[in-house]
């Protein structure tokens, strides 16, 4: 991927959609209008439970979230020490970590790092490509190509 672009994946819930070039640039008006909100981007790191619990009628993110969680820096407790021990054996999300992006009322997970406001996105930046992905023959997902 390009510097300067970034990639987001949404289940449209649709069976198929190719966007026309005036809905990509629909959809990059929206993006323009974020930028000049200068909506902060707020870094919240949570434990697993939270984000399970955040993430409950999302399939994909409840799937993903242990093995993010087990990656965390603190999620991998070596139980070599007493006080590790304790808390993997009585508390089993102890120490296992997510890390989340809220901005505005958005919230999704991200390793980060992100830049500090949506300003920062830039008015020049557009949604340049949309492909499908099928999953399992069935299930359709969106990735959505942000060049900036």
């Amino acid at each position: 991927m390009a510097s300067g672009s970034f990639v987001h994946d949404v289940d449209l819930k649709l069976d198929h959609w190719e966007p026309s070039k005036e809905e990509l640039m629909v959809l990059s008006a929206a993006m323009h209008r974020l930028a000049e909100k200068e909506l902060p981007f707020e870094r919240l790191e949570v434990d697993e439970a939270v984000a399970m619990d955040i993430f409950k009628d999302n399939k994909y993110k409840v799937k993903q979230i242990p093995n993010i969680a087990a990656q965390s820096r603190t999620g991998n407790m070596t139980r070599s020490t007493p006080v590790d021990f304790i808390l993997c054996y009585y508390l089993p999300f102890a120490g296992k970590t997510v890390t989340l992006y809220k901005v505005g009322d958005h919230v999704d997970i991200s390793r980060g790092p992100m830049v500090a406001n949506t300003n920062f996105l830039g008015r020049r930046c557009t949604i340049a490509a949309v492909r499908t992905w099928v999953l399992l023959h069935t299930l359709r997902s969106f990735s959505f190509l942000h060049c900036c």
